[in-house]
């Protein structure tokens, strides 16, 4: 028998949370903001994922979108510069 084995990129959180130097996501992300990544770092985060098997197809403007919509569900603000 053979079979493939695809390894695949972390999460998309993992590579926040060591962006931003957390353990952790927000308890209320609505309400509370515990850190904050430039929008470099999102960028670098969707040029990561899209080496990925499944979403290379996916244009790197919707995949950074969807990082910074992470971001927000964790409770860390993207900014222009620190």
């Amino acid at each position: 028998r053979t079979f493939d084995f695809v390894t695949r990129t972390p999460s998309t959180s993992w590579f926040i949370k060591k962006a931003a130097g957390i353990e952790k996501g927000a308890a209320s992300p609505g309400n509370e903001v515990i850190a904050r990544i430039t929008v470099k770092h999102v960028f670098e985060i969707a040029k990561i994922k899209q080496t990925d098997a499944h979403l290379a197809h996916i244009p790197l403007k919707s995949l950074t979108k969807t990082v910074m919509a992470s971001c927000r569900s964790m409770g860390v603000e993207v900014v222009n510069k620190l």
